[in-house]
């Protein structure tokens, strides 16, 4: 095949600046998975599955004949607490695809958008074709110029952020965007991905009490709840407009109901066992004091926690990885910016002492 050629040559360039990546088996000891409660091996009674049928395909999307009472059942649960509408995607990432290419149908509207969004909400604007304006990493001031800029211009405004950021997990400013929204009458989407299952007192994230005033909510079942999917709260007429519009939701053979079930009965298990939360918030405190008093500053109080490695250089920082007794993550570019590369630590609640304690000896083999 001709493109062989062309395909070698950019692999081989991707290896020489150390941006090749591989598939990453887990292994005992891992820091890099999102488990953030340690609920995907949690056993469940077979009896329960039994009840339903279908459960490991639905054989269709959900428009011909894919979706499910279970589906029902579990969106107007989320309904329920939310006080929103509730749109079941496969996976976090096709949740905001979706909603974002769904954007190309309403004419005259402009994006606003953190510049460290996550992959996904990048892709997602870029097939909704509508212009986008990157505001600085949650600089409500830089985001109030362009929206006073583009208020002039476009009938609708659309301002997107995470609500803990993936790479950095550092806490989106929501007072002063609702601040902001309240002035210049923006739509908001908050991914709130990484905080859903974790924080507030419905465990429905870390800005549940603002839920009312945000328009657009993403969640995922991939990370607290150890399981998989995701799914979109917004108003009827939007959920609406998405069922219409969104193609990853439309042309999407939809998750299975063992997938929904999972997520249904852990994010009950979680909402009726508060030490699950307590002890991974333990575990950070303890990390953090911990990376401290080795000589490392914490700049995260949430789950995700970055360590930047500065001029070290990459390749040699990989091999030490690869030796070392835990496992962890060396995040690259195009995931950050050049000179932003980061190891990035993800917390359970399912972490000893001892594992931490392990963890930051071979920290500081690594960056010491």
């Amino acid at each position: 095949m001709e493109l062989d050629n062309f395909l070698e040559k950019f692999l081989n360039e991707l290896r020489k600046n150390n941006l090749f990546r591989e598939n990453i088996k887990e292994n005992t000891l891992s820091f890099i998975i999102n488990d953030y409660l340690g609920l995907r091996n949690r056993k469940v009674p077979f009896k329960i599955f039994s009840k339903f049928k279908k459960l490991f395909t639905s054989s269709a999307s959900p428009l011909l004949g894919g979706y499910s009472n279970l589906k029902e059942a579990f969106s107007n649960y989320l309904k329920f607490l939310y006080k929103k509408e509730a749109l079941i995607f496969n996976t976090g990432y096709s949740a905001n695809l979706g909603v974002l290419s769904s954007l190309k149908h309403i004419d005259n509207l402009v994006i606003l958008v953190d510049k460290l969004a996550h992959a996904s909400i990048y892709d997602g604007i870029l097939l909704s074709k509508k212009p986008f304006y990157r505001f600085f990493h949650n600089d409500v001031n830089h985001l109030e110029d362009l929206l006073k800029k583009l208020r002039k211009k476009y009938k609708y405004l659309y301002v997107i952020t995470e609500s803990i950021f993936s790479m950095d997990g550092d806490v989106a400013p929501i007072k002063d965007i609702l601040e902001l929204k309240e002035k210049y009458n923006f739509t908001l989407h908050i991914d709130e991905a990484h905080a859903f299952g974790i924080y507030g007192k419905n465990s429905l994230g870390i800005f549940e009490n603002y839920k009312e005033k945000i328009d657009v909510i993403t969640i995922t079942f991939g990370k607290a709840l150890g399981s998989f999917g995701s799914a979109v709260l917004a108003s009827e007429r939007f959920i609406n407009f998405l069922i219409n519009t969104s193609r990853s939701y439309i042309y999407s053979t939809h998750i299975p109901d063992i997938n929904v079930l999972i997520s249904y009965l852990n994010f009950l298990y979680i909402r009726k066992t508060p030490s699950l939360k307590k002890r991974l918030f333990e575990n950070i405190i303890y990390f953090r004091d911990t990376l401290k008093k080795a000589g490392f500053i914490p700049l995260s109080n949430t789950p995700i926690q970055p360590i930047f490695i500065g001029e070290k250089d990459i390749k040699e920082v990989l091999e030490k990885i690869k030796k070392m007794k835990v496992q962890i993550s060396l995040i690259r570019s195009p995931t950050v910016p050049k000179g932003k590369e980061r190891l990035r630590i993800s917390l359970r609640r399912d972490h000893t002492k001892k594992d931490i304690d392990i963890l930051i000896e071979n920290l500081i083999f690594l960056l010491k």
